[in-house]
């Protein structure tokens, strides 16, 4: 199938949770497909509006060229940009079939430009994806009909991210091998709940050898290193600012826990976070919250545990449990692994897109 690919963000101009899930979809679809990815340009002046007028009006002319030399049978758009559905609409006049991915701010922004490109989508699209159920019932609500919506859970490499066997030897290289270590890992956004996670500790005096690793890097970064300072929490938690992709696949491998105590800040929330699904596929048990589609993601109980959002005692409660537990985390994290394999693998993820794209095709 040849596949003319809409990306709001990819490597190497951007990075991030939406820049990796983008690259990862058009590499794995790249392996039994033609695809063409293009990159929409991110411009910070007033040029920007011309930009955007010159990409709709570029790749719409090269669709219709590849479309009278039979290279394309369909158009898909990662993310609903005003910009994308523009392009959908030039689609669907050459009756190609257009599939629009809906990810997570663009579902959830209330953007009046946003909301545009999303009403539009729905019309226009022949299959639209999404990577949750909680996003479905948000489309669905907004108009999006129920029969074109389908969510694709997921999208993590169990080959890259999985259990070692040199544990020891990467705690020790962070010198952790006398710790229950906590990790934390992602953008410093506020709706991420790095202060939640770091607020928990004051509920864990009794946990002498606990640490919390903090990976990664924003503007929220100076707050947290002033909420730990004030709390008196230096001697903790460590920030490890932005690493490598070997260096965190190393990271997790030498965690006991990875906590995630995401928030839903208005229309500001989490989609369904790559980093729950690398550290369940690293074998690592989540406490996280009951924030938008992440309950999709863990299985409460089983691979995890879930808590309440901006609740820093209830995921104290959850660490403590685990710490006492070593049982428990132990099953916790095959379980996670079990989860990853069956249900987040890149490979089943875009198994499923590749499907969709087929009816869109066909129908």
């Amino acid at each position: 199938m040849n596949i003319v690919m809409l990306a709001a963000e990819f490597p190497p101009e951007m990075w991030g949770g939406l820049t990796n899930y983008s690259y990862n979809i058009a590499k794995y679809l790249s392996a039994k497909n033609q695809v063409e990815v293009n990159v929409f340009p991110h411009m910070q002046s007033l040029m920007k509006y011309a930009s955007n007028l010159e990409f709709v009006v570029k790749i719409g002319r090269k669709v219709q060229q590849k479309k009278a030399r039979n290279e394309v049978d369909i158009v898909y758009a990662i993310t609903f940009q005003p910009h994308f559905s523009g392009i959908g609409f030039a689609a669907k006049q050459l009756h190609l079939p257009f599939v629009s991915h809906g990810v997570g701010a663009d579902v959830y922004t209330s953007n009046p430009l946003y909301v545009f490109a999303r009403k539009t989508a729905y019309k226009i699209s022949d299959r639209i994806i999404c990577g949750s159920n909680f996003q479905r019932r948000i489309m669905v609500k907004e108009g999006a009909s129920n029969e074109k919506v389908s969510v694709v859970l997921g999208g993590v490499d169990c080959e890259t991210f999985r259990p070692f066997a040199e544990r020891d030897e990467f705690r020790k290289a962070l010198g952790v091998e006398d710790k229950f270590v906590l990790l934390a890992l992602g953008r410093f956004d506020k709706r991420k709940g790095f202060d939640d996670a770091i607020k928990a500790l004051t509920y864990l005096k009794d946990i002498d050898d606990v640490v919390l690793l903090i990976v990664g890097m924003g503007s929220e970064r100076t707050y947290l290193e002033e909420l730990t300072k004030s709390l008196a929490l230096m001697n903790k938690v460590r920030f490890l600012g932005f690493v490598s992709s070997d260096s965190l696949i190393k990271i997790y491998n030498a965690a006991d826990l990875f906590v995630a105590p995401f928030k839903s800040l208005g229309r500001d929330m989490e989609g369904f976070p790559l980093v729950v699904q690398e550290a369940q596929a690293c074998g690592v048990p989540v406490v996280s919250t009951f924030s938008a589609g992440v309950p999709e993601l863990i299985e409460d109980n089983s691979s995890g545990f879930l808590v309440p959002e901006s609740s820093p005692q209830s995921l104290a409660q959850k660490i403590h449990e685990l710490y006492e537990n070593e049982k428990l985390r132990k099953r916790m994290g095959q379980n996670a692994r079990k989860r990853a394999e069956a249900l987040l693998d890149w490979a089943i993820t875009v198994s499923k897109i590749e499907n969709l794209f087929r009816e869109a095709y066909i129908s």
